[in-house]
């Protein structure tokens, strides 16, 4: 039982949310209006399927080669990259660590650190490659809109304040670390205040709406297909289509379930169901047929078949 005391603290806590809810509409939702109704009769070079940073970077790089490209999400895009803190990890000498004083981390100093600190975790070619791409891949991401700065952080800490957004968000000056490699700097923040991950979806989103990237939010995977050879053919969805009346609804219920699940989980959950219950009465099942499926959705990484 709740005393009226509770009571009363709880219902604050609600309008309190309620007015947060409305001062802080969703940012994109003028991108998502004019992307989530495009159509198509010719099926598209490749399926990018998860639309956080990850599948957003996946359709730029295809959509620069000229690929046609749909990118779908289970929700209206951003997954957990927008709930982040915005921060990039990158080192071999990047732009922000040079200003910074520490132009002498190099692709190999930056690997003799994560090999040490990853072990056998990561395939050593793989590993070797991210290091010797990194100054290019963040230099990449800037082109697409982000922003990051040499602000270095002068403590240690998890995540920076807003005046810092270049700091040591590993284990870089620690023991044995310190011994095997130099220490850098390499958590490369977006520029933006509070945590930064909205921000940074957003500007790399619209880079891939400018390239005419085709999205399609509220699609859900049900089954990668495949043809007689064992090749890749298309995915089976479910998803609600551009033109239902309730995908409004919908994606209002999303954004609020996002904005919630931190600081309010069991209100999240409320409007988590609400939209849910629109999906399962509305959603139709449709089979998007292409020879190249990209999987960006990291819950697939629980089926340990694939």
């Amino acid at each position: 039982m709740f005393t009226s005391q509770q009571k009363s603290g709880s219902r604050l806590l609600y309008y309190t949310i309620q007015a947060f809810l409305r001062q802080n509409p969703t940012k994109c939702a003028k991108s998502f209006r004019h992307t989530s109704t495009v159509r198509s009769d010719q099926p598209p070079d490749i399926i990018v399927v998860g639309a956080g940073i990850a599948g957003v970077c996946t359709s730029i790089a295809a959509a620069e080669q000229g690929a046609k490209v749909l990118l779908l999400d289970d929700a209206h895009g951003g997954g957990a990259s927008a709930l982040s803190g915005g921060v990039v990890y990158a080192g071999g000498g990047t732009k922000q660590q040079r200003e910074a004083g520490y132009g002498h981390d190099t692709p190999d100093n930056m690997f003799a650190y994560l090999k040490a600190e990853t072990g056998d975790a990561v395939d050593e070619t793989t590993l070797k490659r991210f290091c010797d791409e990194s100054v290019e891949r963040l230099e990449w991401m800037e082109k697409h809109g982000a922003r990051f700065e040499a602000s270095l952080c002068p403590y240690k800490t998890s995540y920076p304040t807003s005046r810092h957004y270049l700091y040591f968000s590993g284990n870089e000056k620690a023991h044995p670390f310190n011994k095997l490699a130099q220490p850098a700097p390499r958590g490369h923040r977006m520029v933006q205040p509070g945590f930064s991950g909205g921000e940074l979806w957003r500007v790399l989103f619209e880079s891939a709406m400018r390239l005419g990237v085709q999205f399609r939010p509220e699609t859900k995977i049900q089954k990668v297909l495949f043809d007689e050879d064992g090749r890749t053919s298309g995915v089976l969805v479910k998803s609600l289509l551009g033109d239902d009346p309730n995908l409004a609804k919908h994606k209002s219920l999303v954004a609020k379930t996002k904005k919630l699940q931190l600081m309010a989980s069991k209100l999240a959950d409320v409007y988590q169901r609400r939209a849910n219950a629109i999906w399962h009465a509305r959603s139709v099942s449709e089979r998007l047929s292409s020879k190249t499926v990209v999987l960006s959705a990291g819950g697939f990484a629980f089926n340990l078949d694939m």
